[in-house]
């Protein structure tokens, strides 16, 4: 239990939306879209905080298939429910009489984090107009009682697919963030 001796657990999520590849200038049919998301946990073993940790070791991680029922497929989906699937991990992850501790979420879409971040200052009208309103509710639902019960929860945004970038940086010059986001990526593609 990283909380146990104070530490910050870092929480990479990312999502994948597989559609029709092309071939010339006609799409492929595919059944139907492949949604999924996945997401990595760590934490420093040095106590270390922020995006450029010198180290920080993988203490789990997962996803899954997506049902796109009651939203359009997007990107947008697919990393909502990465957000809101390793919050539910880690609450299902508490003990009895365990308290919820300092979370520091990474995510590459920056429409999910802006929300994230400014949740409880979005008037009632906006959410009605939000995608997905129904995977909001759910996730603000369990933020604020992650909240309430002793946690913290940070949301930052990250650049995705750094390792896909034409002016290719050096794998050691990736910041613990990034090199978490690449590994979440794969994840969710599987």
């Amino acid at each position: 239990q990283v909380w146990a001796s104070g530490g910050t657990v870092t929480a990479v999520s990312d999502g994948s939306l597989g559609r029709g590849r092309r071939s010339g200038e006609h799409f492929l049919p595919v059944e139907r879209d492949r949604l999924s998301c996945g997401w990595v946990l760590g934490h420093d073993p040095e106590g270390a905080t922020g995006a450029n940790r010198a180290q920080l070791l993988e203490i789990g991680r997962g996803g899954y298939r997506i049902a796109a029922e009651g939203c359009v497929s997007s990107s947008y989906l697919t990393e909502l429910a990465g957000a809101l699937d390793v919050l539910c991990t880690l609450m299902a992850a508490l003990g009895e009489g365990d308290r919820p501790g300092a979370v520091q979420h990474w995510c590459d879409n920056e429409g999910v984090v802006t929300l994230i971040c400014a949740r409880r200052d979005v008037v009632p009208r906006k959410w009605r107009k939000t995608p997905c309103r129904h995977l909001w509710a759910e996730l603000c639902r369990r933020l604020n009682w992650w909240e309430a019960h002793g946690g913290s929860w940070e949301t930052r945004w990250v650049k995705g697919h750094v390792d896909a970038d034409p002016n290719k940086r050096l794998p050691a010059s990736y910041t613990a963030a990034e090199r978490f986001n690449i590994r979440a990526d794969k994840v969710a593609e599987v």
